[in-house]
């Protein structure tokens, strides 16, 4: 019986390789199905939840909240030839992407129709990355040389016990579910006092180290710490509690490792807000 496509003709695969002819397919204009499924999970990507939620459940019965839009990401997908740096940056660029947290209206209690952004917590990769980044610091996975970062770790079992306590999936299956979402108080304890933070802090020749060295003014430690890790230069009250704080440790290094730790343990830092 010759190949063929589910609900669709049969393909002349004479010298074709099979997976080429089932990519052209599934990507070919006419198919209706596969841009939607592949731009909501891009959209998922950027705001925790997709037009259609769990983007797995594609069905009659579970209908996207707002199919109009679905529609047009899918044709500016399709206008990009698969292309997903074109579509993240119309949604990055878009009014509803860069909306706040917290809704124009205290009366709007829509948590489905994008009114507002959601509070969720960075993915395990990206916060990993983001203590890395913020300390200075190098972390080594298998296979991978050091100072690799924890998003290009390939292998679902990265044997990295940070990635696997906030919900990196293991990849056994293609689903979204596999992936953790939800805060846990094993993922509080080990930020407030486990081993990734403590050693990210303390890494030799990281922030820390050169911050300490210099003895760097406590303004200076307060500009440069909360523009690497909030991208936003600090208050003038925030600037006052780490000039107290400091000036009321036992030294310079271990009050600049309890402002760093305070600020990779806050909530603007964990959370996408």
């Amino acid at each position: 019986m010759a190949p063929k496509f589910l609900g669709g003709a049969t393909s002349d695969r004479a010298g074709k390789d099979r997976r080429a002819l089932l990519a052209d397919w599934m990507t070919a204009p006419d198919n209706p199905w596969f841009a939607k499924c592949f731009a909501n999970r891009i959209w998922r990507q950027f705001f925790g939840m997709g037009i259609t939620e769990a983007p797995d459940d594609v069905r009659a019965t579970n209908p996207p909240s707002n199919p109009e839009l679905l529609d047009e990401l899918a044709k500016k997908l399709l206008s990009y030839h698969y292309d997903m740096r074109g579509l993240v940056r119309d949604i990055c660029a878009s009014y509803t992407y860069q909306m706040a947290t917290r809704p124009r209206d205290p009366a709007i209690v829509d948590n489905r129709n994008f009114s507002h952004a959601m509070v969720r917590r960075l993915p395990a990769e990206q916060l990993l990355d983001a203590v890395a980044l913020v300390t200075e610091s190098k972390v080594k996975f298998a296979n991978l040389p050091l100072g690799a970062r924890a998003a290009q770790v390939a292998d679902g079992n990265s044997g990295n016990y940070f990635l696997e306590l906030f919900g990196r999936p293991a990849r056994a299956t293609v689903s979204v579910c596999e992936r953790r979402d939800e805060p846990t108080l094993g993922q509080t304890l080990h930020l407030i006092n486990g081993d990734t933070i403590n050693s990210a802090i303390r890494a030799p020749g990281g922030r820390l180290e050169r911050l300490a060295a210099a003895t760097t003014p406590p303004a200076e430690v307060a500009g440069e710490l909360y523009q690497s890790a909030y991208s936003r230069p600090p208050t003038d009250e925030e600037k006052a509690q780490i000039d107290t704080y400091m000036a009321g440790s036992p030294d310079h290094k271990t009050g600049l490792e309890d402002v760093m730790w305070s600020i990779l343990n806050s909530k603007e830092f964990v959370f996408n807000h």
